[in-house]
């Protein structure tokens, strides 16, 4: 029998992973989930774990998608700067976590944005290496999840040595 487990951070806590897994796996079409059968099943079976991990509340639910798309939107756009005759493009906000996003200009002005910026850096870039490590074990990438891998390590000591500044 599989057990199955929420990856790290997931936000399904209260719902129990293996009847999530089972059901999955009972939705399987060829071998494959369709995301919109999934959740045709969930709407029509009530009293199913997909359906209690689903917000049917349509206000509610269009709200959080809405955050979703305003987190798109913000972390989609860029400003040109024009140095020197050449055009560089930035992006114009970054995320700090908590829905907080300080322009460029202010992560370059304060050592506490800049901090929080370089840890969201670590953070997206273990998770990534998380997501894919498997992926790029099965698919022969082992060099580059060792690099990945000591990028996040020199972002972490980056980032060490950066607090230790702010602290002096």
């Amino acid at each position: 029998m599989i057990e199955y487990e929420w990856r790290k951070g997931a936000r399904y806590s209260g719902i129990d992973p293996n009847a999530i897994g089972a059901e999955l796996e009972g939705l399987r079409d060829d071998g494959v989930l369709h995301t919109k059968r999934v959740l045709q099943w969930a709407r029509e079976n009530t009293s199913s774990a997909l359906h209690k991990a689903l917000e049917w509340d349509d206000s509610k639910a269009a709200e959080e998608y809405r955050l979703h798309q305003m987190r798109d939107i913000i972390g989609s756009i860029r400003h040109r700067e024009v140095s020197g005759g050449d055009v560089v493009v930035h992006r114009s906000y970054y995320s700090i976590g908590g829905g907080v996003y300080p322009t460029a200009e202010q992560v370059r002005e304060h050592d506490d944005y800049q901090q929080q910026v370089l840890a969201a850096a670590v953070r997206s870039l273990e998770g990534w290496r998380s997501r894919y490590e498997e992926i790029l074990t099965l698919c022969g990438g082992e060099s580059l999840h060792r690099a990945v891998g000591e990028i996040v390590e020199t972002l972490k000591k980056a980032d060490a040595v950066q607090l230790a500044a702010v602290a002096e």
